[in-house]
Protein backbone atom coordinates (compact mmCIF):
# COMPACT_ATOMS: atom_id res chain seq x y z
CA UNK A 1 0.00 0.00 0.00
CA UNK A 2 3.00 1.98 0.91
CA UNK A 3 4.23 1.51 -2.59
CA UNK A 4 1.66 2.23 -4.08
CA UNK A 5 1.20 5.65 -2.40
CA UNK A 6 4.53 7.19 -2.78
CA UNK A 7 4.90 5.62 -6.59
CA UNK A 8 8.01 3.55 -5.14
CA UNK A 9 8.93 -0.19 -6.02
CA UNK A 10 7.80 -2.50 -3.03
CA UNK A 11 11.32 -3.78 -2.67
CA UNK A 12 11.87 0.14 -2.09
CA UNK A 13 9.12 -0.03 0.41
CA UNK A 14 10.23 -2.74 2.51
CA UNK A 15 13.75 -1.47 2.57
CA UNK A 16 11.83 1.56 4.23
CA UNK A 17 9.96 -0.75 6.68
CA UNK A 18 13.27 -1.60 8.19
CA UNK A 19 14.74 1.97 8.00
CA UNK A 20 13.40 3.22 11.36
CA UNK A 21 14.07 0.70 13.36
CA UNK A 22 17.42 0.47 12.05
CA UNK A 23 17.80 4.98 12.08
CA UNK A 24 16.73 4.68 15.94
CA UNK A 25 19.55 1.62 17.27
CA UNK A 26 21.91 3.94 15.38
CA UNK A 27 20.97 6.87 17.07
CA UNK A 28 21.11 5.59 20.14
CA UNK A 29 24.97 4.32 19.60
CA UNK A 30 25.64 7.85 18.34
CA UNK A 31 24.56 8.86 21.81
CA UNK A 32 25.76 6.03 23.67
CA UNK A 33 22.56 4.95 25.07
CA UNK A 34 21.90 0.94 24.93
CA UNK A 35 18.40 0.59 22.65
CA UNK A 36 15.57 -0.28 24.24
CA UNK A 37 14.43 -3.57 23.71
CA UNK A 38 10.65 -2.60 24.04
CA UNK A 39 11.00 0.43 21.50
CA UNK A 40 13.28 -1.59 19.42
CA UNK A 41 10.92 -4.55 18.98
CA UNK A 42 7.56 -1.85 18.25
CA UNK A 43 9.62 -0.10 15.29
CA UNK A 44 10.13 -3.74 13.83
CA UNK A 45 6.93 -3.15 12.19
CA UNK A 46 7.02 0.49 11.68
CA UNK A 47 7.67 2.20 8.24
CA UNK A 48 9.56 5.65 7.40
CA UNK A 49 6.56 6.11 5.17
CA UNK A 50 3.55 5.38 7.74
CA UNK A 51 1.52 8.22 9.32
CA UNK A 52 1.04 7.12 12.75
CA UNK A 53 3.76 6.09 15.24
CA UNK A 54 2.77 4.61 18.58
CA UNK A 55 4.94 3.48 21.14
CA UNK A 56 3.31 2.66 24.54
CA UNK A 57 4.01 1.04 27.69
CA UNK A 58 7.95 1.20 26.98
CA UNK A 59 8.64 2.91 30.09
CA UNK A 60 12.27 4.17 28.86
CA UNK A 61 11.84 7.89 30.09
CA UNK A 62 13.76 10.50 29.17
CA UNK A 63 17.37 9.57 27.77
CA UNK A 64 15.71 7.96 24.71
CA UNK A 65 13.87 10.97 23.12
CA UNK A 66 16.92 12.35 21.62
CA UNK A 67 17.41 8.60 19.53
CA UNK A 68 13.81 9.01 18.67
CA UNK A 69 13.83 12.78 17.42
CA UNK A 70 16.73 11.90 15.31
CA UNK A 71 14.62 9.07 13.49
CA UNK A 72 11.66 10.91 13.36
CA UNK A 73 12.98 14.12 11.67
CA UNK A 74 13.24 12.08 8.22
CA UNK A 75 9.72 10.81 8.62
CA UNK A 76 8.14 13.08 5.84
CA UNK A 77 4.93 11.57 6.48
CA UNK A 78 4.08 10.97 9.99
CA UNK A 79 0.96 12.65 11.20
CA UNK A 80 0.27 10.99 14.08
CA UNK A 81 2.68 10.69 17.48
CA UNK A 82 1.51 8.50 20.29
CA UNK A 83 3.93 8.55 22.83
CA UNK A 84 1.18 7.20 25.88
CA UNK A 85 3.22 5.99 29.24
CA UNK A 86 6.61 6.22 28.54
CA UNK A 87 7.51 8.01 32.01
CA UNK A 88 8.09 10.95 30.25
CA UNK A 89 9.36 13.80 32.34
CA UNK A 90 9.65 17.89 31.73
CA UNK A 91 12.82 17.60 30.64
CA UNK A 92 12.26 14.66 28.21
CA UNK A 93 9.10 15.96 26.87
CA UNK A 94 10.29 20.07 26.31
CA UNK A 95 13.46 18.02 24.12
CA UNK A 96 10.75 16.10 22.45
CA UNK A 97 8.72 19.32 21.46
CA UNK A 98 11.77 21.53 20.76
CA UNK A 99 12.22 18.81 17.81
CA UNK A 100 8.16 18.53 16.92
CA UNK A 101 8.13 21.98 15.90
CA UNK A 102 10.16 21.42 13.28
CA UNK A 103 8.34 18.32 11.84
CA UNK A 104 5.64 20.26 9.22
CA UNK A 105 3.06 17.25 8.74
CA UNK A 106 2.62 16.42 12.29
CA UNK A 107 -1.21 16.91 13.30
CA UNK A 108 -1.79 14.89 16.23
CA UNK A 109 -0.15 14.34 19.58
CA UNK A 110 -0.95 12.03 22.03
CA UNK A 111 0.97 11.93 25.83
CA UNK A 112 -1.01 10.11 28.05
CA UNK A 113 -0.07 8.46 31.13
CA UNK A 114 3.70 10.21 31.48
CA UNK A 115 4.87 12.81 34.27
CA UNK A 116 4.21 15.80 32.33
CA UNK A 117 3.79 18.82 34.59
CA UNK A 118 3.17 22.57 33.96
CA UNK A 119 7.50 23.15 33.23
CA UNK A 120 6.15 21.35 29.74
CA UNK A 121 3.26 23.37 29.32
CA UNK A 122 4.73 26.70 27.34
CA UNK A 123 6.36 24.32 24.87
CA UNK A 124 3.06 23.15 24.39
CA UNK A 125 1.85 26.15 23.88
CA UNK A 126 4.19 27.45 21.00
CA UNK A 127 3.52 23.82 19.66
CA UNK A 128 -0.05 25.11 19.41
CA UNK A 129 0.68 28.08 18.25
CA UNK A 130 2.18 27.07 14.92
CA UNK A 131 -1.33 25.98 14.20
CA UNK A 132 -0.82 22.60 12.90
CA UNK A 133 -1.48 20.50 15.34
CA UNK A 134 -5.66 19.00 15.71
CA UNK A 135 -5.35 16.88 18.23
CA UNK A 136 -3.35 17.31 21.60
CA UNK A 137 -4.20 14.79 24.26
CA UNK A 138 -2.55 15.04 27.64
CA UNK A 139 -4.40 13.06 29.83
CA UNK A 140 -3.10 11.83 32.97
CA UNK A 141 -0.02 13.86 33.61
CA UNK A 142 0.71 16.49 36.43
CA UNK A 143 -0.50 19.80 35.03
CA UNK A 144 -2.17 22.04 37.31
CA UNK A 145 -4.47 25.46 37.14
CA UNK A 146 -0.36 26.98 36.43
CA UNK A 147 -0.07 25.07 33.59
CA UNK A 148 -3.53 25.56 32.34
CA UNK A 149 -2.75 28.92 32.06
CA UNK A 150 0.56 28.60 30.14
CA UNK A 151 -1.04 26.23 27.91
CA UNK A 152 -3.84 29.07 27.13
CA UNK A 153 -1.52 31.24 25.43
CA UNK A 154 -1.47 28.41 22.76
CA UNK A 155 -5.45 28.44 22.22
CA UNK A 156 -6.28 32.41 21.59
CA UNK A 157 -6.84 32.58 18.15
CA UNK A 158 -6.57 28.76 17.67
CA UNK A 159 -8.42 27.50 14.83
CA UNK A 160 -7.09 23.85 13.90
CA UNK A 161 -7.13 22.02 16.91
CA UNK A 162 -10.31 19.89 16.85
CA UNK A 163 -9.89 17.82 19.86
CA UNK A 164 -8.07 19.28 23.61
CA UNK A 165 -8.26 16.28 26.20
CA UNK A 166 -6.49 17.47 29.69
CA UNK A 167 -8.36 14.26 31.83
CA UNK A 168 -6.97 12.78 34.81
CA UNK A 169 -4.65 16.24 35.71
CA UNK A 170 -5.08 19.23 38.54
CA UNK A 171 -6.64 22.03 36.88
CA UNK A 172 -9.36 22.80 38.79
CA UNK A 173 -11.90 26.11 38.29
CA UNK A 174 -8.54 27.94 38.02
CA UNK A 175 -7.29 26.18 35.18
CA UNK A 176 -10.81 25.56 33.49
CA UNK A 177 -11.63 29.20 33.42
CA UNK A 178 -8.20 30.31 31.60
CA UNK A 179 -8.81 27.55 29.03
CA UNK A 180 -12.61 28.77 28.65
CA UNK A 181 -11.19 32.54 28.31
CA UNK A 182 -8.27 31.45 25.62
CA UNK A 183 -11.06 29.86 23.45
CA UNK A 184 -13.57 32.77 23.59
CA UNK A 185 -13.54 33.24 19.47
CA UNK A 186 -12.84 29.12 18.96
CA UNK A 187 -14.75 27.96 16.25
CA UNK A 188 -12.44 24.72 15.69
CA UNK A 189 -13.00 22.61 19.09
CA UNK A 190 -15.35 19.64 18.91
CA UNK A 191 -13.85 17.54 21.71
CA UNK A 192 -13.02 18.91 25.46
CA UNK A 193 -11.71 16.26 28.04
CA UNK A 194 -11.39 17.68 31.62
CA UNK A 195 -12.24 14.38 33.70
CA UNK A 196 -11.40 13.90 36.97
CA UNK A 197 -9.33 17.87 37.64
CA UNK A 198 -10.82 18.84 40.81
CA UNK A 199 -13.46 20.80 39.29
CA UNK A 200 -16.43 21.84 40.94
CA UNK A 201 -19.82 24.11 40.51
CA UNK A 202 -17.56 27.05 39.86
CA UNK A 203 -15.50 25.50 37.46
CA UNK A 204 -18.87 24.56 35.48
CA UNK A 205 -20.32 28.35 35.45
CA UNK A 206 -17.37 29.10 32.98
CA UNK A 207 -17.84 26.42 31.04
CA UNK A 208 -21.83 27.54 30.79
CA UNK A 209 -20.56 30.55 28.89
CA UNK A 210 -18.21 28.47 26.54
CA UNK A 211 -21.55 26.33 25.27
CA UNK A 212 -24.13 29.10 25.33
CA UNK A 213 -21.88 31.26 22.84
CA UNK A 214 -22.90 31.56 19.56
CA UNK A 215 -19.34 30.08 17.85
CA UNK A 216 -19.35 27.35 19.87
CA UNK A 217 -18.81 23.98 18.41
CA UNK A 218 -18.28 21.47 20.99
CA UNK A 219 -20.17 18.04 19.97
CA UNK A 220 -18.52 16.17 23.17
CA UNK A 221 -17.24 17.53 26.74
CA UNK A 222 -16.01 14.69 29.29
CA UNK A 223 -16.61 15.84 33.06
CA UNK A 224 -16.48 12.44 34.03
CA UNK A 225 -15.14 12.12 37.95
CA UNK A 226 -15.15 15.98 39.13
CA UNK A 227 -17.42 16.99 41.91
CA UNK A 228 -20.26 19.07 39.83
CA UNK A 229 -22.95 18.41 42.14
CA UNK A 230 -26.36 19.23 42.09
CA UNK A 231 -25.84 23.04 41.55
CA UNK A 232 -23.47 22.23 38.93
CA UNK A 233 -26.07 19.75 37.40
CA UNK A 234 -28.52 23.13 37.30
CA UNK A 235 -25.97 25.29 35.75
CA UNK A 236 -25.65 22.85 32.79
CA UNK A 237 -29.12 22.69 32.60
CA UNK A 238 -28.52 26.02 31.53
CA UNK A 239 -26.69 25.69 28.89
CA UNK A 240 -28.60 22.90 27.53
CA UNK A 241 -31.42 24.71 26.72
CA UNK A 242 -29.49 27.39 24.38
CA UNK A 243 -26.98 25.30 23.33
CA UNK A 244 -27.55 23.31 19.63
CA UNK A 245 -23.91 21.70 19.33
CA UNK A 246 -23.51 19.23 21.98
CA UNK A 247 -24.33 15.35 21.31
CA UNK A 248 -22.53 13.81 24.57
CA UNK A 249 -23.43 14.74 27.89
CA UNK A 250 -21.11 13.03 30.53
CA UNK A 251 -21.66 13.57 33.91
CA UNK A 252 -20.80 10.18 35.32
CA UNK A 253 -19.26 10.06 38.89
CA UNK A 254 -19.82 14.05 39.75
CA UNK A 255 -22.30 13.78 42.70
CA UNK A 256 -25.51 14.30 41.01
CA UNK A 257 -28.40 13.70 43.14
CA UNK A 258 -32.25 13.48 41.94
CA UNK A 259 -33.04 17.57 41.72
CA UNK A 260 -29.75 17.51 39.42
CA UNK A 261 -30.56 15.09 37.35
CA UNK A 262 -34.01 16.46 37.55
CA UNK A 263 -32.99 20.03 36.05
CA UNK A 264 -31.08 18.11 33.32
CA UNK A 265 -33.92 16.01 31.99
CA UNK A 266 -36.17 19.22 32.39
CA UNK A 267 -34.01 20.93 29.70
CA UNK A 268 -33.15 17.86 27.88
CA UNK A 269 -36.83 17.73 26.80
CA UNK A 270 -36.51 21.02 24.32
CA UNK A 271 -33.01 19.58 23.60
CA UNK A 272 -33.00 17.48 20.22
CA UNK A 273 -28.99 17.22 19.67
CA UNK A 274 -27.93 15.16 22.44
CA UNK A 275 -27.80 11.54 21.83
CA UNK A 276 -25.58 10.13 24.71
CA UNK A 277 -26.28 10.79 28.42
CA UNK A 278 -23.96 8.90 30.95
CA UNK A 279 -25.22 9.35 34.14
CA UNK A 280 -22.85 6.24 35.96
CA UNK A 281 -21.86 6.59 39.59
CA UNK A 282 -24.15 9.33 41.22
CA UNK A 283 -26.77 9.47 43.50
CA UNK A 284 -29.81 9.53 41.73
CA UNK A 285 -31.69 6.48 43.48
CA UNK A 286 -35.40 5.86 42.25
CA UNK A 287 -36.54 9.24 42.37
CA UNK A 288 -33.66 10.33 39.89
CA UNK A 289 -34.54 6.96 37.66
CA UNK A 290 -38.28 8.68 37.55
CA UNK A 291 -36.68 11.71 36.15
CA UNK A 292 -34.74 10.58 33.46
CA UNK A 293 -37.90 7.82 32.92
CA UNK A 294 -39.38 10.76 32.46
CA UNK A 295 -37.45 12.32 29.63
CA UNK A 296 -37.20 9.18 28.08
CA UNK A 297 -40.72 8.84 27.52
CA UNK A 298 -40.99 11.95 25.13
CA UNK A 299 -37.56 11.98 23.71
CA UNK A 300 -36.76 11.29 20.24
CA UNK A 301 -32.89 11.95 20.54
CA UNK A 302 -31.45 10.18 23.18
CA UNK A 303 -30.22 6.34 22.14
CA UNK A 304 -27.61 5.86 24.71
CA UNK A 305 -28.21 6.00 28.46
CA UNK A 306 -26.10 5.05 31.28
CA UNK A 307 -27.46 5.16 34.67
CA UNK A 308 -25.09 2.27 36.51
CA UNK A 309 -24.43 2.47 40.03
CA UNK A 310 -26.96 4.87 41.33
CA UNK A 311 -29.16 2.41 43.58
CA UNK A 312 -31.86 1.98 41.48
CA UNK A 313 -34.01 0.21 42.86
CA UNK A 314 -37.39 -2.01 41.53
CA UNK A 315 -39.70 1.30 41.61
CA UNK A 316 -36.85 3.32 39.48
CA UNK A 317 -36.32 0.07 37.55
CA UNK A 318 -40.22 0.06 36.38
CA UNK A 319 -40.32 3.70 35.65
CA UNK A 320 -37.59 3.16 32.95
CA UNK A 321 -39.48 -0.09 31.44
CA UNK A 322 -42.93 1.89 31.34
CA UNK A 323 -40.64 4.56 29.24
CA UNK A 324 -39.18 1.99 27.25
CA UNK A 325 -42.33 0.79 26.15
CA UNK A 326 -43.03 4.11 24.53
CA UNK A 327 -39.72 5.25 23.52
CA UNK A 328 -38.19 4.15 20.06
CA UNK A 329 -34.62 5.74 20.05
CA UNK A 330 -32.62 4.44 22.77
CA UNK A 331 -30.52 1.74 21.61
CA UNK A 332 -28.18 1.43 24.62
CA UNK A 333 -29.22 1.38 28.26
CA UNK A 334 -26.89 0.43 31.27
CA UNK A 335 -28.30 -0.36 34.05
CA UNK A 336 -25.40 -2.42 36.02
CA UNK A 337 -24.21 -2.10 40.00
CA UNK A 338 -27.69 -1.32 40.92
CA UNK A 339 -30.26 -2.93 43.04
CA UNK A 340 -33.04 -4.15 40.62
CA UNK A 341 -33.00 -7.57 41.86
CA UNK A 342 -35.99 -10.25 40.27
CA UNK A 343 -38.53 -7.44 40.84
CA UNK A 344 -36.98 -4.83 38.77
CA UNK A 345 -35.52 -7.06 36.23
CA UNK A 346 -39.30 -8.86 35.80
CA UNK A 347 -40.60 -5.10 34.66
CA UNK A 348 -37.95 -5.08 32.26
CA UNK A 349 -38.54 -8.72 30.41
CA UNK A 350 -42.25 -7.80 30.27
CA UNK A 351 -41.29 -4.68 28.24
CA UNK A 352 -38.37 -6.02 26.23
CA UNK A 353 -41.11 -8.66 24.56
CA UNK A 354 -42.36 -5.60 22.81
CA UNK A 355 -39.42 -2.82 22.65
CA UNK A 356 -37.60 -3.03 19.05
CA UNK A 357 -35.26 -0.85 19.37
CA UNK A 358 -32.74 -1.50 22.02
CA UNK A 359 -29.98 -3.27 21.22
CA UNK A 360 -27.80 -3.23 24.16
CA UNK A 361 -28.32 -4.06 27.83
CA UNK A 362 -25.77 -4.13 31.18
CA UNK A 363 -27.88 -5.69 34.19
CA UNK A 364 -24.29 -7.23 35.53
CA UNK A 365 -24.42 -6.80 39.52
CA UNK A 366 -27.91 -6.51 40.16
CA UNK A 367 -28.72 -9.55 42.65
CA UNK A 368 -30.50 -11.53 39.96
CA UNK A 369 -31.25 -15.11 40.14
CA UNK A 370 -32.72 -18.27 38.39
CA UNK A 371 -36.02 -16.57 39.31
CA UNK A 372 -35.46 -13.35 37.76
CA UNK A 373 -33.75 -14.61 35.18
CA UNK A 374 -36.26 -16.99 33.61
CA UNK A 375 -38.54 -14.88 32.50
CA UNK A 376 -36.49 -12.53 31.02
CA UNK A 377 -34.70 -15.31 28.89
CA UNK A 378 -38.41 -16.12 27.64
CA UNK A 379 -38.98 -12.45 27.09
CA UNK A 380 -36.22 -12.14 24.45
CA UNK A 381 -36.72 -14.71 22.41
CA UNK A 382 -39.95 -12.85 21.16
CA UNK A 383 -37.23 -9.34 21.07
CA UNK A 384 -35.59 -8.84 17.44
CA UNK A 385 -33.09 -6.03 18.26
CA UNK A 386 -30.95 -6.73 21.39
CA UNK A 387 -27.71 -8.07 20.37
CA UNK A 388 -25.53 -7.26 23.38
CA UNK A 389 -26.16 -8.35 26.66
CA UNK A 390 -24.72 -8.16 30.20
CA UNK A 391 -25.63 -9.91 32.86
CA UNK A 392 -22.46 -11.03 35.02
CA UNK A 393 -21.86 -10.91 38.59
CA UNK A 394 -25.40 -11.97 39.49
CA UNK A 395 -26.33 -15.78 40.91
CA UNK A 396 -27.92 -17.45 38.03
CA UNK A 397 -25.81 -21.13 39.59
CA UNK A 398 -27.66 -24.31 37.74
CA UNK A 399 -30.69 -23.43 37.61
CA UNK A 400 -30.14 -19.87 35.59
CA UNK A 401 -27.63 -21.14 33.38
CA UNK A 402 -30.14 -24.00 32.15
CA UNK A 403 -32.69 -20.96 31.36
CA UNK A 404 -29.68 -19.15 29.33
CA UNK A 405 -28.96 -22.50 27.45
CA UNK A 406 -32.64 -22.41 26.03
CA UNK A 407 -32.38 -18.94 25.03
CA UNK A 408 -28.87 -19.23 23.36
CA UNK A 409 -30.62 -22.54 21.71
CA UNK A 410 -33.42 -20.38 20.37
CA UNK A 411 -31.87 -16.80 19.67
CA UNK A 412 -30.74 -15.63 16.40
CA UNK A 413 -30.26 -12.43 17.28
CA UNK A 414 -27.95 -12.23 20.60
CA UNK A 415 -23.94 -11.66 19.64
CA UNK A 416 -22.39 -11.04 22.78
CA UNK A 417 -23.68 -12.43 25.98
CA UNK A 418 -21.93 -12.19 29.79
CA UNK A 419 -22.73 -14.14 32.32
CA UNK A 420 -19.51 -14.13 34.10
CA UNK A 421 -19.01 -14.94 37.95
CA UNK A 422 -22.82 -15.79 38.22
CA UNK A 423 -21.81 -19.20 40.93
CA UNK A 424 -22.57 -21.80 37.46
CA UNK A 425 -21.18 -25.07 38.21
CA UNK A 426 -20.08 -28.01 35.97
CA UNK A 427 -24.26 -28.95 35.58
CA UNK A 428 -24.78 -25.52 33.89
CA UNK A 429 -21.62 -25.22 32.15
CA UNK A 430 -22.82 -28.44 30.72
CA UNK A 431 -25.77 -27.02 29.80
CA UNK A 432 -24.39 -24.58 27.98
CA UNK A 433 -21.80 -26.29 26.01
CA UNK A 434 -24.66 -28.14 24.54
CA UNK A 435 -26.63 -25.01 24.10
CA UNK A 436 -23.88 -23.08 22.21
CA UNK A 437 -22.94 -26.02 19.69
CA UNK A 438 -26.51 -25.51 18.10
CA UNK A 439 -26.13 -21.48 17.76
CA UNK A 440 -24.41 -19.39 14.91
CA UNK A 441 -25.46 -16.23 16.00
CA UNK A 442 -23.11 -15.92 19.48
CA UNK A 443 -19.74 -14.58 18.96
CA UNK A 444 -18.82 -13.10 22.29
CA UNK A 445 -19.79 -15.18 24.97
CA UNK A 446 -18.03 -14.11 28.35
CA UNK A 447 -18.70 -16.85 31.11
CA UNK A 448 -15.38 -16.75 33.00
CA UNK A 449 -14.44 -14.20 35.34
CA UNK A 450 -12.66 -13.49 38.92
CA UNK A 451 -10.59 -15.99 39.89
CA UNK A 452 -11.85 -19.37 41.31
CA UNK A 453 -11.36 -18.13 44.61
CA UNK A 454 -13.78 -15.12 43.95
CA UNK A 455 -17.51 -16.14 45.98
CA UNK A 456 -19.31 -15.94 42.85
CA UNK A 457 -16.93 -17.56 40.18
CA UNK A 458 -18.32 -19.95 37.80
CA UNK A 459 -17.07 -23.49 37.96
CA UNK A 460 -17.34 -24.75 34.29
CA UNK A 461 -15.84 -27.87 33.24
CA UNK A 462 -12.59 -27.13 31.20
CA UNK A 463 -13.77 -29.49 28.38
CA UNK A 464 -16.97 -27.31 28.18
CA UNK A 465 -14.37 -24.40 27.76
CA UNK A 466 -13.11 -25.38 25.21
CA UNK A 467 -16.03 -26.64 23.20
CA UNK A 468 -17.71 -23.12 23.77
CA UNK A 469 -14.58 -21.27 22.66
CA UNK A 470 -14.51 -23.76 19.61
CA UNK A 471 -18.07 -22.92 18.92
CA UNK A 472 -17.60 -19.08 19.06
CA UNK A 473 -14.57 -19.27 16.80
CA UNK A 474 -16.94 -21.05 14.33
CA UNK A 475 -19.43 -18.48 14.48
CA UNK A 476 -17.23 -15.40 14.08
CA UNK A 477 -15.82 -16.78 10.66
CA UNK A 478 -19.62 -17.28 9.83
CA UNK A 479 -20.24 -13.76 10.86
CA UNK A 480 -17.14 -12.23 8.36
CA UNK A 481 -18.20 -14.86 5.53
CA UNK A 482 -21.50 -13.90 5.24
CA UNK A 483 -22.47 -13.25 1.39
CA UNK A 484 -23.03 -9.83 0.80
CA UNK A 485 -26.30 -7.81 0.74
CA UNK A 486 -27.56 -7.27 -2.89
CA UNK A 487 -29.42 -3.94 -1.71
CA UNK A 488 -28.24 -0.29 -2.29
CA UNK A 489 -27.52 1.78 0.60
CA UNK A 490 -29.09 5.63 1.29
CA UNK A 491 -27.96 7.90 3.96
CA UNK A 492 -30.44 10.19 5.57
CA UNK A 493 -30.23 13.42 8.03
CA UNK A 494 -32.32 14.22 10.67
CA UNK A 495 -33.14 17.54 11.98
CA UNK A 496 -30.02 17.90 13.99
CA UNK A 497 -27.72 17.02 11.04
CA UNK A 498 -26.71 13.64 12.42
CA UNK A 499 -27.60 9.92 10.49
CA UNK A 500 -30.58 8.67 11.66
CA UNK A 501 -30.88 4.91 12.47
CA UNK A 502 -33.90 3.75 10.05
CA UNK A 503 -33.35 0.52 7.99
CA UNK A 504 -36.19 -0.33 5.05
CA UNK A 505 -36.96 -3.70 3.64
CA UNK A 506 -37.37 -3.28 0.10
CA UNK A 507 -41.21 -4.19 -0.31
CA UNK A 508 -41.88 -1.51 1.94
CA UNK A 509 -39.83 1.74 0.55
CA UNK A 510 -41.74 4.56 1.44
CA UNK A 511 -41.68 7.30 -0.52
CA UNK A 512 -40.69 10.24 1.34
CA UNK A 513 -36.98 8.79 0.91
CA UNK A 514 -36.75 8.30 -2.75
CA UNK A 515 -34.54 6.60 -4.87
CA UNK A 516 -34.61 3.51 -6.03
CA UNK A 517 -36.75 0.73 -4.85
CA UNK A 518 -34.87 -1.21 -1.90
CA UNK A 519 -32.99 1.80 -0.12
CA UNK A 520 -32.60 1.60 3.20
CA UNK A 521 -30.86 4.54 5.89
CA UNK A 522 -27.64 3.92 6.92
CA UNK A 523 -26.07 5.22 10.36
CA UNK A 524 -24.11 5.19 13.58
CA UNK A 525 -27.12 2.32 14.49
CA UNK A 526 -27.29 0.64 11.54
CA UNK A 527 -27.93 -2.95 12.74
CA UNK A 528 -24.98 -4.74 11.12
CA UNK A 529 -22.70 -6.36 13.46
CA UNK A 530 -20.07 -6.16 10.52
CA UNK A 531 -20.35 -2.64 10.71
CA UNK A 532 -17.33 -1.28 11.89
CA UNK A 533 -17.55 1.78 14.57
CA UNK A 534 -15.18 3.63 12.62
CA UNK A 535 -17.39 4.40 9.96
CA UNK A 536 -19.68 6.37 12.67
CA UNK A 537 -17.13 9.27 12.45
CA UNK A 538 -16.90 9.31 8.55
CA UNK A 539 -20.46 9.60 8.57
CA UNK A 540 -20.43 12.41 10.88
CA UNK A 541 -17.83 14.74 8.53
CA UNK A 542 -20.05 13.64 5.37
CA UNK A 543 -22.62 15.46 6.78
CA UNK A 544 -20.62 17.88 8.12
CA UNK A 545 -19.12 18.68 4.31
CA UNK A 546 -22.44 18.22 2.92
CA UNK A 547 -23.70 22.00 2.08
CA UNK A 548 -27.11 21.42 4.07
CA UNK A 549 -26.68 19.29 6.83
CA UNK A 550 -30.55 19.91 6.91
CA UNK A 551 -30.93 18.80 3.67
CA UNK A 552 -31.37 14.43 2.95
CA UNK A 553 -27.70 13.90 1.54
CA UNK A 554 -28.62 10.50 -1.31
CA UNK A 555 -25.62 8.11 -1.12
CA UNK A 556 -24.18 8.06 -4.62
CA UNK A 557 -20.26 9.02 -5.74
CA UNK A 558 -22.23 11.81 -7.82
CA UNK A 559 -24.19 13.99 -4.96
CA UNK A 560 -20.96 14.57 -2.70
CA UNK A 561 -17.54 15.50 -4.07
CA UNK A 562 -15.52 15.23 -1.03
CA UNK A 563 -12.31 12.60 0.76
CA UNK A 564 -14.98 11.42 3.86
CA UNK A 565 -17.58 10.60 1.10
CA UNK A 566 -14.99 8.38 -0.91
CA UNK A 567 -13.49 6.78 2.21
CA UNK A 568 -16.74 5.87 3.84
CA UNK A 569 -18.03 4.13 0.43
CA UNK A 570 -14.69 2.47 0.33
CA UNK A 571 -15.40 0.92 3.76
CA UNK A 572 -18.76 -0.13 2.74
CA UNK A 573 -17.89 -1.71 -0.34
CA UNK A 574 -15.22 -3.59 1.73
CA UNK A 575 -17.39 -4.91 3.90
CA UNK A 576 -19.72 -5.93 1.19
CA UNK A 577 -22.24 -3.52 2.06
CA UNK A 578 -22.17 -1.84 -1.63
CA UNK A 579 -23.23 -4.02 -4.58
Amino acid sequence: INAEYMGISLSEAMRERSWMQSSYVAACEASTVAPAPSIVNQLHISSKLQQRLSLTHTREGDSHVPPLLATLVHCLHITDLALNYVELSDEGCNVLLSGLLGIASLTSLELFGNLIGDASCPALARLLSQQKLSRLKLGDNKITAHGAELLSAGLVGQSVLVQLHLGGNEIGDRGLLSLVSALESNRSLTSLGIRDNCIGSGGVVCLVDLLCRENCVLSEVQLKGNHIGNEGAELLARAMLANTTIRVLEVQGNHVGPEGVRALCQALKSNQTVHALNFNDNNLGDEGAEAIANLLSGSTSVTTLGLSGNSVDRRGAAAIARALAWNTTLTGLDLGNNRLGNAGVLTLANVLQKNTTLMSLDIHLNSINAQGFAPLTVALLSNPSLRHLDAGSNYSRNQGAQAWADFIKATTVLTRLCLTDNEIGKEGGEALRLAVQSNTSLCNFQFGGQSQTHPLANRIAPGARRTINSVLNRNKQLANSQPPLSRPLRLEADVAGCPKAIAIPPETQPEPFGGPPGCCTLSRNFPYPRLPSQLELLLTEIFEEASSPLSPVPLSPQSIESHAFATAMSTVADLGLWP
